[in-house]
């Protein structure tokens, strides 16, 4: 579960992280992840932790401001692997993110911490 976030920082199970991170469940996949195109996400940003985990739902936290976009071609790639996408600012993909998990749905985030 995320526990916190507020700019730049973001705890989860206790520990801290101050950079964007991929959490599939309770599993920080990786703390120092960063997008090829820094505010847009492609599906090469997400390829290896959806090849491994096979989620159902992708939450992207698009940042405090909500800077980060999602490009269409990434949301109709993510549509052929099954994939659903909900984007928000990182604040809200959070709370969606926690309650996916309470639902206990096959989820994955991917959380932008500034901007």
């Amino acid at each position: 579960m995320i526990e916190r976030y507020e700019f730049g920082l973001m705890v989860v199970s206790g520990r801290r992280y101050n950079m964007d991170l991929i959490l599939y469940r309770n599993r920080v996949v990786d703390d120092r992840w960063w997008r090829r195109e820094g505010h847009k996400l492609t599906i090469d940003d997400v390829k290896e932790a959806l090849d491994k985990w096979k989620p159902k739902v992708l939450i992207v936290g698009t940042g405090y401001h909500g800077l980060m976009k999602v490009p269409v071609e990434t949301m109709e790639r993510l549509k052929s692997r099954n994939v659903s996408i909900i984007a928000a600012n990182t604040e809200e993909a959070c709370k969606i993110y926690n309650e996916k998990l309470r639902l206990n749905e096959e989820v994955m985030g991917v959380f932008h911490l500034t901007c």
